[in-house]
């Protein structure tokens, strides 16, 4: 029979437990998804959003890892940066009934959005709207939205999702 020092035994003990705790943090979202930006698919309706949820679940086996659900908009959030929205009838004013765009994390959205509004006027020609705190909901100054025609998508800025507040809700 092989004999085992206590000291390894203890140590063996310890790296197990460790592994079982750092497996539980990560199936139960202690870890924050890095924050590198955000897909965004807006629907007219939570009817039509939840099919295409249950239908990328039922062909991809992926589903919403939080949701956030305002009076402003409600979002489906995905670990790989895709939000599925169903965005309030102001929200939907606020950005021209566009139902699509692509959020990129800066440390100042407006100034952000000024800077992007500027570049599109001179290297462009083009007259953006800039659109700052659109959402109550938010910390003032943690999102902003260019728009411009001719484009039917938003430029979105915003601070990375562990400045937007409390964490949002897991999906299950």
């Amino acid at each position: 029979m092989i004999t085992i020092p206590l000291w390894i035994f203890v140590l063996m003990v310890l790296a197990i437990l460790l592994l079982v705790a750092l497996l539980w943090a990560v199936k139960n979202n202690w870890f924050p998804p890095t924050d590198r930006g955000s897909f965004i698919f807006s629907f007219v309706d939570d009817q039509s959003r939840d099919v295409v949820i249950d239908v990328l679940d039922e062909v991809t086996g992926r589903q919403p890892r939080f949701k956030e659900d305002t009076s402003y908009v409600r979002r489906a959030i995905y670990g790989n940066g895709v939000i599925l929205n169903t965005p309030s009838v102001k929200a939907l004013g606020d950005v021209g009934g566009r139902l699509s765009g692509y959020a990129s994390v800066v440390s100042c959205p407006t100034t952000a959005a000024e800077e992007t509004s500027e570049f599109l006027a001179v290297k462009w020609g083009i007259e953006a709207t800039a659109i700052y705190n659109p959402d109550p909901t938010l910390p003032t100054g943690a999102i902003s939205f260019v728009t411009w025609e001719g484009c039917p998508h938003v430029i979105i800025f915003r601070k990375s999702f562990d400045k937007l507040g409390p964490r949002p809700q897991l999906w299950k």
